[in-house]
């Protein structure tokens, strides 16, 4: 049966990234039932010229020198989705605002203009939701020739704290979220801040891929290579942080102390290492590892006796859902975290929510002693609620509501969830 529209979606996210995100999370599922056009983040010139042997940047050759070949079907994915590559960019966020700027950037984007212009034609696309999620620099305002039947704008983190972006992201993103028609958040406190008078911003939360990181607990693996070579008669319990460290999220302070207070454990991360030996000082039970793709987390998170968010309270992880609560929860695995948002709070009946840091090093221990298969199946069964399909089920009401009424009706019958995404 066929759809009553298609989605267009823009991100600051590409589909090959190596961490998982809110939009293509959301556009993966919605695949399942709807065609899916994702439009990766432009890769600039420098990105290109600096990273050109790369095997990212080699699968797109075509389409970012050329425009040719932009579209590419992802394996595991439905027939329903599809990647769509604009040619390269200009790099321009170093620029002052002013003339220079704003050419350079009207030429950017008549290049995502123009790939859009070619997917719907190539795709016989007609009616289509258009969602830009946390990319600002883009399609704040759409040409006479392109018209969605509605235009949404996603924000996920408080775009004044990420300094690369900030420079022009604030007032960009004020002019998307104005021109929107439906705005989303991912926090209530970046709902809160982004209200105005005039645009109202809907919460819609992060979640998990719930069927994949569940299989850290029901499934076997065998244990990693770096987690072998460290603890190779599994005799030392595993305290485990999946994600980068980088001084705008994590509290250093306190991961200094966790694995000094620890030392007959190991602390291990999995992600980039985005700071210096002054900010975190290696110590013997530290263990990094380098990130790796979505698919192979679970093989980690099995062998992790409890997991951590060593988030700093500030203004930027306020405004923050992390994606982390609800797959580390999926694993039912233990969970010890700062109390650094509204939204990680509301995981103090499944997750150990801590305000100092001595309460936070003491429930690691009083964490694992005290786990039972009840508190990891209670664990799960929160995970679950809060999974993509669920999500995605809550987008699509959303979107229901601001549609022209003649399709209102259709969506919540045409929705049918992705059982196993891989």
């Amino acid at each position: 049966m066929k759809k009553p529209f298609d989605f267009i979606i823009l991100s600051m996210c590409r589909w090959d990234d190596v961490y998982s995100s809110t939009i293509y999370s959301l556009a993966r599922e919605l695949s399942a039932n709807y065609r899916v056009f994702y439009i990766d983040h432009p890769f600039t010139l420098k990105d290109v010229a600096l990273h050109f042997g790369n095997a990212r940047i080699k699968m797109r050759k075509e389409a970012l020198l050329k425009g040719k070949n932009p579209y590419r079907k992802i394996e595991g994915l439905p027939d329903n989705f599809t990647a769509v590559t604009p040619r390269f960019t200009w790099p321009v966020n170093f620029l002052p605002e002013g003339r220079l700027f704003n050419r350079l950037s009207e030429i950017n984007e008549t290049k995502v203009w123009n790939v859009i212009r070619q997917t719907i034609a190539d795709f016989s696309i007609s009616d289509f939701v258009f969602i830009n999620s946390f990319n600002p620099f883009y399609c704040r305002k759409f040409p006479s020739d392109i018209q969605p039947l509605l235009t949404i704008y996603q924000s996920t983190d408080d775009i004044t704290q990420e300094k690369y972006i900030a420079r022009h992201g604030v007032r960009l993103e004020r002019e998307a979220l104005d021109n929107a028609q439906l705005c989303l958040a991912t926090s209530k406190e970046l709902c809160k801040k982004l209200s105005t008078q005039i645009t109202q911003v809907q919460y819609l939360p992060n979640a998990a891929n719930f069927s994949l990181f569940n299989r850290a607990a029901t499934q076997s693996f065998e244990m990693p290579r770096e987690l072998k070579t460290v603890n190779p008669d599994k005799s030392r319990k595993i305290i485990g942080y999946i994600g980068d460290l980088s001084h705008l999220r994590i509290d250093f302070d306190l991961l200094l102390k966790t694995a000094q207070i620890h030392p007959d454990k190991l602390l291990v991360f999995v992600g980039k290492k985005q700071c210096s030996e002054k900010e975190l000082p290696t110590l013997p039970n530290m263990v990094f590892i380098e990130p790796k793709p979505l698919e192979q987390l679970p093989a980690y998170l099995h062998f992790f006796d409890c997991c951590i968010i060593p988030f700093e309270c500030n203004t930027l992880t306020r405004s923050i859902y992390p994606l982390k609560i609800n797959e580390y929860l999926s694993a039912g695995k233990p969970v010890v975290s700062t109390a650094f948002s509204d939204e990680i709070r509301q995981f103090m009946n499944v997750a150990n929510i801590t305000h100092s840091h001595r309460q936070f090093v003491q429930s690691i221990q009083e964490a694992i002693d005290t786990d039972s298969p009840q508190l990891r199946q209670q664990r799960i069964a929160t995970a679950r609620s809060n999974s993509w399909p669920v999500r995605t089920q809550q987008l699509l009401q959303l979107i229901n509501r601001y549609l022209p009424q003649n399709l209102q009706t259709q969506i919540s019958l045409s929705y049918e969830p992705l059982e196993t995404i891989h």
